[in-house]
């Protein structure tokens, strides 16, 4: 079980830091091997970069630890910018331990941390805080006050310290870097499986269930309409097969799920409404996961609700299709 607790104040910096422990005690004693980054989706190039920190932590019998950040920089330094999030951070945090690290440390990020340089960084932080033999940095790092810190600026700092500064390749996928700005790209055109293949999975949001107008249950069509928060990148309009799980329990309810406007009948609010097949509970004010697999068409402007019907007909039929295939290849 993960527990938290505040990591030291010997320094006041280190009061912006949350110790989250993965596997083991408090910092046991032994080297540290440390991975920095943000990590927002966890995708393939995180793990890479993580699999070498754990792997270099074991061979050196010691504990590996994550730094990461509560919020991105950008949006402390920002009122008119405001990132969008791939995945929460406590699924953040799960993820990082089920990739084989001891323990997560977050920095709180303010305007104050922003403005450490990069040897008060080091030394306040990296060495006398968390004390670390060994550093994973992934390709083009940057770090301190006005990211004017960098690979060069660490390996000299450390040169005489004996602390192991590995700089990794960034990880490529049909001849792209694997990043989470190139996955919430594909999040707005709707790329299902360029952003499956660089996350290492299906892509997923979260949400309650809310009331909706009730044009679904007319239709023929009941929808769970998904309140999802506005922190989170959300997926181009247009209708998806995917699937539903309900109270974190991964049972896979088969899905068509529409993300748009419901220009059909004059709508200009974006939203995420999922028909669950076969699905007749009533889980109104519940907690679900979205899961996309496929996007089969752009989101349309029908003449009326009984041509919108028709093409829901046509959809619901190439969702069964699908489906059935998919079974029958998990066989």
């Amino acid at each position: 079980k993960s527990s938290s607790l505040e990591f030291s104040r010997r320094l006041h910096l280190t009061e912006n830091l949350l110790l989250t422990k993965i596997k083991k005690s408090p910092l046991e004693k032994g080297p540290r091997v440390l991975v920095i980054g943000f990590f927002d989706g966890v995708h393939l190039g995180h793990r890479y970069i993580i699999e070498k920190c754990v792997k270099r932590a074991k061979e050196l019998d010691g504990i590996s630890i994550a730094m990461t950040f509560d919020r991105p920089p950008v949006n402390v330094l920002s009122v008119k910018v405001q990132k969008k999030l791939i995945i929460p951070y406590g699924e953040k945090i799960k993820m990082l331990g089920m990739a084989g690290l001891d323990y997560v440390v977050t920095a709180h990020i303010n305007k104050g941390f922003l403005m450490l340089t990069p040897a008060v960084f080091c030394n306040d932080i990296l060495l006398k805080a968390l004390g670390i033999s060994g550093l994973y940095i992934g390709q083009g790092f940057r770090f301190g006050y006005e990211a004017s810190g960098n690979v060069e600026f660490l390996k000299d700092f450390f040169k005489d310290k004996g602390v192991e500064i590995n700089e990794v390749p960034l990880l490529k996928k049909n001849g792209t870097v694997i990043s989470s700005t190139v996955i919430r790209e594909s999040y707005r055109a709707g790329d299902i499986g360029k952003i499956a293949s660089m996350l290492g999975r299906d892509p997923y949001v979260t949400g309650t269930v809310i009331k909706g107008d009730g044009r679904g249950m007319q239709l023929g069509f009941p929808t769970a309409n998904v309140k999802t928060d506005k922190d989170f990148i959300s997926l181009g309009a247009g209708v998806y097969l995917g699937a539903v799980s309900l109270d974190d329990v991964d049972l896979r309810l088969p899905s068509i799920i529409n993300i748009g406007y419901n220009p059909t009948f004059g709508g200009n609010i974006k939203r995420l409404e999922s028909y669950i097949i076969d699905f007749e509970s009533d889980i109104y004010g519940k907690r679900i996961k979205v899961y996309f697999y496929k996007k089969i068409r752009e989101e349309k402007k029908f003449e009326n609700g009984n041509a919108l019907r028709e093409q829901m007909g046509k959809d619901l039929a190439e969702a069964r299709g699908y489906f059935k295939k998919r079974v029958q290849r998990s066989i």
